[in-house]
């Protein structure tokens, strides 16, 4: 099979030199082409349809354009808008759409099944991906490119949990696929991005706002042991807390952080069975 990297046919982003970044939009544009291949590659062929987030100037547009049958390219900056479209003017697959990623009805733009990808300001990744993960219908996947720091906490083993990484695991696995180091952007940022894939699936079954509200405060208590963590979240009563872990059937030794996703179930019903 003939990989997209040899197919797209990337070229340095330089059109992104002529455009001066907005720093209030958060703005770097990827400009190394053999970077945007290699992030291109590690893609998925399917499905054949897919949306970009931060489309820019287009140097990853045209080659998307290639390996998808569909494309539809969302960027908020009007300055780039006939830019955008003057790059993919030859491309009758790739639809160009004016708007903010927050506020677009993505799941509208393509009929499904349809991927999502976009190389995304790192100041909206809090707000963008649980948006991402809550369309209806939903993607088959996400693909993004984010802080580095960011795509291991998601992608971690149970151990190195975080309230985000659980916000994000209990509606979808989470890989890093690549590193991208600053100099592939322009400006350059302070520090390297990863694409991070995530793959939506049937959410926990427990993972309501109740739930998160419980698990945010047991993590603010992150450094104390489980009893004292679970105390947080009812009425600092450690005897409770105590029971709460015991009826788990977790070792009351372990740290919030250490638990994977069927652990925060049980520890999620049995604080619920408790009557915290």
């Amino acid at each position: 099979m003939t990989s997209r990297r040899a197919e797209a046919n990337l070229e340095d982003g330089t059109s992104a030199q002529r455009v001066r970044a907005r720093k209030s939009l958060g703005q770097n544009f990827l400009v190394d082409g053999v970077v945007a291949r290699q992030i291109l590659d590690a893609l998925p062929e399917n499905p054949n349809a897919l949306v970009e987030i931060g489309a820019g100037t287009g140097t990853m547009t045209k080659g998307l354009a290639r390996a998808y049958g569909h494309v539809a390219a969302v960027e908020l900056d009007s300055r780039l808008i006939d830019m955008l479209r003057h790059e993919v003017r030859a491309l009758v697959n790739v639809r160009v759409v004016a708007g903010d990623a927050l506020k677009v009805d993505i799941a509208s733009l393509l009929p499904a099944p349809y991927a999502v990808f976009g190389n995304i300001p790192y100041y909206i990744t809090g707000a963008l991906i649980p948006r991402l993960l809550a369309l209806a219908p939903g993607p088959e996947w996400i693909a993004v490119v984010v802080q580095l720091e960011v795509a291991q906490r998601l992608s971690a083993e149970p151990g190195g949990w975080s309230l985000a990484t659980l916000a994000v695991r209990a509606f979808a696995s989470a890989e890093l696929m690549l590193r991208v180091p600053a100099r592939a952007f322009d400006p350059v940022p302070k520090v390297d991005s990863a694409l991070l894939m995530l793959r939506p699936g049937p959410a926990a079954t427990f993972a309501d706002e109740s739930f998160f509200d419980f698990a945010r405060a047991v993590f603010q208590e992150r450094r104390k042991k489980l009893p004292n963590a679970v105390a947080n979240a009812s009425g600092h009563d450690v005897d409770r807390g105590r029971e709460v872990v015991r009826r788990a059937g977790i070792d009351e030794m372990r740290r919030p952080q250490t638990l994977d996703l069927e652990e925060w179930g049980s520890l999620y019903k049995s604080f619920q069975e408790a009557g915290a």
